[in-house]
This record gives C-alpha cells, structure tokens and sequence, in this order.
C-alpha cells in the first residue's frame, strides 16, 4: 500500500502540469458548451477540447485515484435513481432487452465484416473492435485474449466519441429536448445529508473493490450503483449528490477520455480513426434501426429506446440518458444485459476465430 502510494505521488510530481493542463483544457471545453447550449455540456466539451489538444501534441494526464472516484461518484448517483418499482418495471422490458441481444449480435457481425473485409484488420481484433461494449471492460478483454490493442483501442475510442457526440446532438436538432437546467456548479441541494454523504464516501470505493473482486462488468459503476441502490431501497440513504460534484465528476471523466489521444500521430493513424468513425456511425444506424422495430410494440419512448440501444456502453449511454434527462435504470438495464452477452459469448467466438 505504502509502494502505491509512493508511486502515485511520484506521479504526481512529474504530471501535474499535465493535469492542471487537461482540467483547464476540459474545463474551457465545459463552458462553452455550455454557453452554447449543448446537451451534456460537462463531459462533452471536455472530451471536444482535450482530444483536439492531444492530438494537437498537448501532454494530458488523469491519474487513476482523481478518474476512478468520478466514476464512483457517477454510480452512486444513479444507484439513487433505482425505485422500489425495479422488480415490477424489469419484467416490463424483458422483450426489449431481448431486442437489445439480438441488436447486440447484429451490429458485431456487421461490422467485424466490414473491419475484416474493408479495414483488412484480423478477424480477433475486428471481433474486438466490432463489440458494443464500454471501453475499459472490453479493453481488458481484448488484452486477455491477444488482439491488436492499440488498434482497438483508436478505433474503440473514435467509435465512443461518435456515439456520446452524435445521440445528444440529434436529440437536440431533431426533438424538442431542452438541456435541464440542473447540471451547474451548485453544491447545494434541497435534499442534501451530509452524514450520508460521509457514509456513501466510504461505500462507494469499498463496492468498487469487491464489485472488482467479484470481476463484475465495469466495477468501478456497478460496484456503487448496487450497493447505493440496496441501501436507497432499504431506507438506509435518501439524499441528493450535489449538481456541482456531479458536474465535476462528468469533467474529470471527459478529459480522461480525450486525454487518451495523447502521443497519437494524426498521419500515421488516421486510416484506423476514419475506420473507428465508419465503425461509430455504421452501429448508431444499427442501433435506431432495432430502436424503430422496438417502438413498434415496446410501449417506451422513442428516445428511450434509442439510449438503450445506443453502442455506446454501460456507463457511457448511462451517463448520456442521465445528462439528458431520461430514466437511467431502462437504460442501465438493457446496456449492462448487452455486456453480460458479449462477455459470456466472447471465449465461444474467439475460439472459433482462432480455429
């Protein structure tokens, strides 16, 4: 533990230049977005202006002990959503959450096609970069299994720039979404308890470790959000996450975000980054086609379903919809069954690759 944190602090020392580098940057991203009146204002802009300074040359650095605590922060917040209506509301969407399967295992065969056949890439690594997934959990997947990772990683993150890019935006041009008006930088909260705030600072990061443990599917959201939500649903905690934490929280993870175009050479990778933005775009069309098929007997909103089906990831399309406004628990529901498939199909599929 001692080493840990020696070596964090050596970190520190080295990078926190970058640091104060990448929050300015991030920060200076926040406020025009929000000026603008862009939807998700506080993760969006920053991952606008910290990937251009990347790619720009510009050092970023976020180190795990300010990134992972956002992440916290975020699952606690929407294991707060969680209702005691969760029961009833689940068996409600068990047709589009089997939508969502087969939406799931259209879009990888689609376009580890077009990666094999157009990109040339291997077909382990088009499998890879053909999943819906959240970028940290089918990284590490990606990793276990010996695909090109940096090769997934480009086309991966151009892929989730795509996505947390274009849904906002489309909603904002083509429905009559207005950004809320409580993503600011207050910190004070008509519900606000700041003993179970204490108490939620010391459950989120001890979830984390054991959802980690337990190799749960994005531990650093789930881990949280579960536990937050068993003791919401229980009685133990009733309190409000101040909009400000929150709004720092999405800063931190947008710049973590862009930070991950550091050191990358335009010229060299922009054949990988168009094909991560044919990838992007190729799955959003997939997406709203079986969110068009879903409305027609699925008895949700449109948006909704589009959120739900949305190739984004669990936590990415789960921090758009709260951004946005929409029920977040339809849409944690139906994105993490897309990660259970995909986790407990990927060693089927990668044997039969490797054949």
């Amino acid at each position: 533990m001692i080493d840990v944190l020696r070596a964090s602090a050596k970190q520190f020392r080295l990078h926190w230049a970058s640091l104060l580098t990448g929050l300015a940057i991030g920060l200076a991203g926040a406020v025009l977005f929000n000026f603008l009146t862009l939807p998700l204002p506080w993760i969006i802009g920053p991952i606008f202006t910290t990937s251009l300074a990347g790619l720009s040359g510009v050092r970023l650095w976020i180190p795990n002990w300010l990134r992972l605590p956002s992440f916290w922060i975020v699952g606690a917040v929407f294991g707060l959503t969680i209702t005691a209506q969760i029961g009833e509301q689940f068996l409600h969407w068990l047709p589009s959450i089997a939508l969502v399967v087969i939406c799931t295992g259209a879009i990888v065969a689609m376009i580890a096609l077009y990666l094999i056949h157009v990109a040339k890439l291997d077909p382990l690594t088009a499998f890879f970069c053909a999943t819906p997934g959240g970028l940290v959990s089918m990284l590490a997947l990606a990793q276990s299994y010996g695909a090109d990772v940096k090769t997934f990683s480009l086309i991966q993150s151009m892929r989730l720039i795509i996505v947390i890019f274009a849904i906002p935006l489309a909603f904002r041009i083509f429905t009559d979404y207005v950004p809320p008006t409580s993503m600011n930088l207050s910190f004070i909260s008509a519900n606000l308890d700041y003993l179970a705030l204490l108490f939620l600072a010391v459950v989120a990061p001890t979830s984390y470790v054991i959802a980690k443990w337990l190799r749960f599917p994005a531990p650093f959201i789930l881990g949280p959000l579960i536990s937050v939500a068993a003791l919401k649903l229980s009685g133990q905690v009733d309190t409000d996450i101040p909009s400000g934490v929150i709004s720092c929280a999405l800063l931190v993870i947008g710049v973590s975000i862009g930070a991950m175009f550091f050191g990358v050479h335009f010229r060299e990778v922009a054949g990988k980054l168009f094909h991560g933005v044919m990838v992007g775009v190729l799955m959003l069309v997939i997406g709203v086609v079986f969110a068009m098929i879903g409305f027609l007997f699925i008895d949700e909103p449109f948006e909704i379903l589009v959120l739900a089906f949305g190739p984004g990831g669990f936590a990415e399309m789960s921090l758009v919809a709260f951004g946005l406004g929409y029920d977040v628990t339809f849409v944690l529901a139906h994105q993490l069954a897309r990660i259970l498939v995909i986790m407990a199909f990927a060693p089927l599929v990668v044997s039969l690759v490797k054949r």
